[in-house]
């Protein structure tokens, strides 16, 4: 099953209110039990989002089949149910996470949850729970704010340290082949929602001017720094795209990273800001546009009745008006503005500011100035 908002979980520490490492959370245990929070909807109903539990050092090795365990995987601590356990290996499941059950070392799980014992995790259980809480997503929207763009800063904000701590390339072999075949190499290039900076800073690398332009200051941060231990020729400042406006033509192409374009609220503020770059990038400007797409029937049918509520509720909404969702900072899920495009919807739309597309590969569309 492939729901439309991917199940979404992590703990926190209590004070300071944290995201739990596994490093941290074993030192925490080798005094005694800690009080946790728990962020997100994988283990719903038996935790509930922002619920705080207390985690004991585990006495039964192995855990019991429908125990409630905090275990790390891949560096992340998260909460899991048990399917099965030997002397090695543990098989957890998430109570409303229909996918498959995970494989771990014993070693991998960090402390028991007392109060978290169930035996009811089949397959079919865990994915009527996740429909239900489809179905109630569907009610919600984007975290309230005037801008709903500033929810998406409020994100990105959230998780800037995650993005800074990544090592892989964040622009496809595929598509870095393409960019190069279309735009000349020491081409000035600017990097829409540059974020921490691997984007710009492997354009650079391929032999263009890079400058980035993000409106998360502590992506910005980042992506400075970044840059300076690369030894990296990228520029970068913090701007909101909806206010930029470049001082020259000096500017041969621009590049948005992954979904940049639909993080910006409505229509009209995302055909200002493609007419500004049009007019920044001069006549034979570049645009590459990443945008989120939807293409299945059942994921129109939920923008459709997230737009119908958002009507009789008396929100400001577009049809393609949508959320993410993520863990804030406060030990919670966040909900921050996406708008979601049908493929042929952004043509139009892109081409209505002035552009005419040209190509598409997976991520990006291809746009030359009119």
């Amino acid at each position: 099953m492939s729901g439309f908002w991917h199940p979404l979980s992590g703990v926190f520490l209590e004070n300071p209110r944290a995201l739990a490492s596994p490093r941290v959370l074993k030192l925490l245990l080798s005094v005694g039990p800690v009080v946790l929070r728990y962020a997100g909807d994988r283990m719903w109903p038996a935790l509930e989002d922002g619920r705080t539990f207390e985690a004991v050092p585990i006495e039964t090795r192995p855990p019991r089949p429908g125990t409630g365990l905090v275990a790390a995987t891949g560096g992340v601590v998260d909460v899991w149910r048990v399917v099965a356990a030997d002397a090695q290996t543990v098989r957890l499941v998430a109570d409303s996470d229909p996918a498959e059950a995970c494989d771990l070392p014993i070693g991998d799980v960090l402390a028991e949850i007392p109060e978290l014992a169930s035996t009811d995790v089949g397959p079919g259980s865990r994915c009527g729970r996740r429909r239900r809480l489809e179905c109630e997503e569907r009610r919600r929207a984007a975290d309230p704010d005037p801008d709903p763009a500033l929810t998406v800063r409020t994100k990105y904000e959230a998780q800037a340290a995650h993005y800074a701590a990544g090592s892989a390339r964040m622009i496809t072999p595929e598509t870095a082949r393409w960019f190069a075949r279309e735009v000349p190499s020491a081409t000035r290039v600017l990097v829409v929602g540059s974020g921490a900076g691997r984007e710009a800073v492997e354009l650079a690398d391929a032999g263009y001017w890079v400058h980035g332009i993000d409106f998360s200051e502590a992506m910005t941060d980042h992506a400075i720094a970044y840059g300076g231990r690369c030894g990296s020729a990228a520029t970068f400042e913090c701007r909101d795209l909806r206010e930029w406006r470049p001082e020259d033509r000096s500017f041969g192409a621009a590049f948005f990273t992954y979904d940049v374009y639909s993080f910006l609220p409505s229509a009209a503020d995302r055909r200002e800001a493609l007419a500004r770059l049009r007019d920044g990038l001069g006549p034979d400007g570049r645009l590459f546009l990443s945008a989120r797409l939807v293409f299945r029937v059942r994921d129109r049918r939920s923008l459709a009745v997230q737009h119908g509520r958002a009507q009789r509720a008396g929100r400001s909404s577009e049809r393609g008006d949508s959320h993410t969702r993520f863990l804030s900072p406060e030990g919670r899920l966040g909900r921050a503005f996406v708008h979601l495009f049908e493929p042929l919807e952004l043509v139009e739309e892109v081409e209505s500011a002035g552009w005419r597309v040209i190509d598409a590969r997976p991520g990006h569309l291809h746009f030359h100035a009119r």
